[in-house]
């Protein structure tokens, strides 16, 4: 018999930045040592090729970090090491900017464990988001610190602010005291805006080497808003979100019907007689999971978990699709919420409000009398919400036995606590920290603050959506593995 390979472990492939990041440090700690490419993927147990390792070798003896000597060996320039003790050594790398109050900012590179320190002095002009070449010295003891030589992609393409006019163009100041930035306005561009007015621009040209003015157009003038709705405006800008959505989009949204074809209620399993409810805070203005309840014949309770089915109306790569993808998430304020999707079809079509059917994608699990987990089914459905509740309300039904489905939520509450001690008996972490709420008036300006407390109504919905999460990604993982389901 042949002997058996043993299976490497701990082996890496690394970006070339993190791979040049990796080879330096080793040779900072061991400044003596003549290594080779093979050497070195050995030692620090690389995979990537011979020749990715030479270029990255090649690379650092550019930057005067290493010297080549014979049998393609290489070893710590001693002058660069002294010098590194003393201040850290300097290369480039490639990342993200995130600002910080003090104006200054910490460049987020994947290839190092740290983040680059870069003070408000030395980023070139770069702002939140931007993705930036940094010059980075490795500090001992301290973040690597640096500045910003060129901005590779901006992250801003628009701005609030205040509307100045000249003698031959006008110029818009950011209202963030964070950002500083002029961008100028030829006449062409001001789009009725008058002299001190809040406006909104379009960024159409970043200062350059050439020429180090930034210009843009005037897109919107925010005339008819008052301090709190400019500054709810600003934030959502100077974060790179809209309450706006494109025409295409906009288009593909007004086109839908939200009709329910007989055809498709027959593809889905139908849940519209049993009991089914919304559990959501009382600001909530879509609701987008349900859960449903049904005694079976032999004792045992069926619980759904249904989540909206926005597939069904934003189909693959159309206007649609790619603004979801663009937006990712929806954005809570205070007193608001920009939705990923317009308001169509987030607060009506895919919005599972009472006493109207919608379509749905639902995870159901069958608990027997102990209330452990005997049976589930995955797909898709449609139903019809019984109730909308609050949290509120769904504690005070919990906590009177004459509440409305009082037993039926007293029954999902005891099976979300087997849940709950299971989840916990099997190294769950609890996270759980005080949450703060304010109290807004009738023109949306806090009021009052208070700490908002978690009773069961709250968890037993975060228990079976943990529960659903869970559960689908084990089914799709054993499906993938070609195991029967």
């Amino acid at each position: 018999m042949g002997r058996k390979r043993r299976k490497k472990t701990g082996s890496k492939k690394l970006s070339p930045a993190k791979l040049k990041s990796d080879l330096i440090k080793h040779f900072l700690k061991n400044p003596k040592k003549r290594l080779n490419a093979g050497q070195l993927a050995k030692k620090l147990k690389i995979t990537d090729s011979k020749n990715a390792i030479n270029y990255a070798l090649e690379s650092l003896m550019k930057d005067n970090l290493l010297r080549h000597i014979a049998d393609g060996r290489y070893v710590l320039n001693k002058k660069e090491a002294l010098r590194t003790r003393r201040q850290g050594s300097a290369s480039r790398y490639e990342g993200t900017v995130s600002l910080i109050r003090s104006g200054s900012a910490y460049i987020i590179v994947e290839a190092l464990d740290k983040d680059v320190y870069v003070p408000a002095s030395l980023l070139a002009g770069a702002m939140n988001g931007d993705f930036v070449e940094v010059a980075v010295r490795f500090l001992k003891f301290k973040n690597p610190e640096g500045r910003v030589v060129k901005v590779l992609k901006r992250n801003t393409t628009k701005m609030a602010g205040l509307f100045q006019r000249r003698n031959k163009y006008a110029v818009v100041r950011s209202t963030n005291p964070r950002v500083s930035l002029t961008i100028n306005i030829k006449k062409e561009h001001y789009n009725d805006a008058k002299d001190g007015d809040r406006v909104l621009v379009h960024i159409t040209k970043w200062r350059d080497e050439k020429d180090m003015t930034t210009w843009g157009q005037v897109k919107r003038v925010f005339r008819e808003l008052d301090d709190h709705e400019f500054t709810m405006e600003s934030i959502l800008v100077e974060n790179g979100f809209s309450s706006d959505y494109p025409p295409e989009v906009m288009k593909e949204t007004n086109a839908l019907s939200g009709e329910m074809t007989l055809e498709e209620i027959e593809n889905r399993r139908d849940f519209r007689d049993v009991l089914t409810f919304t559990i959501d805070p009382d600001t909530a203005q879509d609701f987008d999971d349900a859960l449903s309840y049904k005694v079976l014949e032999n004792g045992d309770i069926e619980v759904g978990v249904h989540i909206a089915d926005v597939t069904h109306y934003v189909t693959p790569r159309s206007a649609l699709d790619k603004e979801a993808f663009t937006r990712s998430t929806s954005v809570y304020l205070v007193d608001r919420c920009i939705a990923m999707l317009p308001e169509k079809l987030s607060n009506d079509l895919c919005s599972l409000k009472p006493e109207v059917d919608r379509f749905t994608f639902s995870a159901v699990f069958t608990f027997d009398k102990k209330n452990q987990l005997v049976k589930e089914w995955f797909g898709r459905s449609v139903i019809h919400s019984d109730k909308r509740f609050t949290y509120e309300d769904a504690q005070l039904s919990l906590d009177n036995v004459g509440g409305l489905y009082h037993k039926e939520l007293t029954v999902i509450n005891k099976i979300a606590y087997s849940l709950r001690d299971e989840k916990f008996k099997n190294g769950a972490i609890n996270f759980e920290t005080d949450e703060v709420k304010f109290l807004l008036g009738d023109d949306n300006k806090p009021t009052g603050v208070f700490v908002k407390s978690r009773k069961d109504a709250h968890m037993l919905i975060e228990d079976f959506m943990l529960l659903a999460n869970k559960r689908v990604a084990h089914f799709i993982s054993t499906k993938s593995k070609g195991k029967p389901i």
